[in-house]
């Protein structure tokens, strides 16, 4: 393969898998919920970069799959990929709140 664009994306898929077995692997504390944040992140940005690099390259990779029907575009490609930005990104949030509002204030009380 002398892609190298889909090397890197295969080891960055494996990263986020290792990280996010690891992460339910601990199964409770911080320690645990920053792992699967962080797997959670990656698999958002990982799929926003995929929208965006179809995008830029005038959708290079996949107009030859549906010939420029866009019904099936959108309900073969956009809607199932959207799982994968939109779920994570939610989980991610709602996380990542969890996160912030559990840390102890650093700021002193008068």
């Amino acid at each position: 393969m002398n892609d190298a664009f889909g090397i890197a994306q295969s080891w960055s898929n494996l990263l986020e898998v290792v990280v996010a077995l690891w992460g339910l692997a601990l199964a409770s504390g911080k320690k645990a919920q920053l792992l699967v944040f962080t797997s959670l992140l990656m698999t958002a940005s990982k799929t926003l970069l995929y929208f965006l690099c179809e995008l830029v390259s005038g959708l290079e990779y996949t107009k030859e799959s549906f010939d420029n029907d866009r019904q099936s575009f959108f309900l073969l490609f956009v809607l199932p990929s959207s799982f994968w930005l939109v779920i994570p990104t939610l989980a991610a949030l709602a996380l990542g709140s969890s996160l912030v509002s559990s840390e102890p204030s650093k700021t002193k009380t008068k």
